[in-house]
């Protein structure tokens, strides 16, 4: 059983809530301990699927990356600051098609 930052474990937290009588009163010390290690690793479980849901979104989001910077097949691969990069080479291209135009009037 894990203990917390206090020093003390569910099972302890459980006898706080429960053990001095109302409702915990009615079950013995092994039920009351089976219940908190029940929860226990209910919650453990619980932690380890967030974790590993949260991993697998990681890797989801590099798989997407990593196949935006690719490309379709053919195509030349991106850089990280490709949009940047673009975006300066459409400006450029924009302004000279404006100052040969300026040149034609």
């Amino acid at each position: 059983m894990r203990s917390g930052s206090s020093g003390r474990n569910l099972f302890d937290v459980f006898e706080q809530f429960f053990g001095g009588g109302g409702f915990g009163a009615f079950w013995c010390r092994e039920t009351r301990q089976k219940i908190a290690t029940a929860v226990q690793q209910t919650w453990d479980r619980r932690h380890l699927t967030c974790r590993m849901i949260a991993h697998c979104h990681r890797e989801w989001l590099d798989l997407i990356a990593e196949a935006s910077r690719n490309g379709l097949y053919g195509k030349e691969e991106l850089q990280w600051n490709s949009y940047g990069i673009m975006s300066k080479q459409l400006d450029k291209g924009f302004r000279e098609r404006i100052e040969s135009r300026k040149k034609k009037c």
